[in-house]
């Protein structure tokens, strides 16, 4: 199971059709859910080592996307997105720090 998480994340991302980069920061965060549940897992360790660097590596990811405001512009700009999964999924400050970086009050 926990070699599926970074295979469905490619996946879907490289999908050819549509644009895929308002779906980074959805699966980016259901699937370090993933390895977290997998983590606290007793059967996964074996593979604690692994996972733990899996983790820190897609937090890094993630924690990246900040350094753009790409992934937050293509959430504002979409119809059925906008704000909300931004409000939903992060804490105030950083909410506040996205809006800012965009000019939005």
């Amino acid at each position: 199971m926990s070699y599926q998480v970074p295979a469905s994340i490619h996946s879907t991302l490289s999908a050819e059709k549509v644009p895929t980069v308002t779906k980074v920061y959805p699966h980016l965060d259901y699937h370090q859910s993933k390895w977290e549940d997998l983590h606290n897992n007793p059967e996964y360790e074996p593979v604690y080592n692994a996972l733990d660097a899996g983790l820190k590596n897609m937090r890094k990811w993630y924690n990246s996307t900040e350094k753009t405001t790409i992934y937050l512009i293509t959430h504002v700009i979409d119809p059925t997105l906008k704000m909300e999964y931004i409000k939903a999924a992060w804490d105030d400050k950083s909410v506040e720090k996205a809006m800012n970086s965009l000019n939005i009050k």
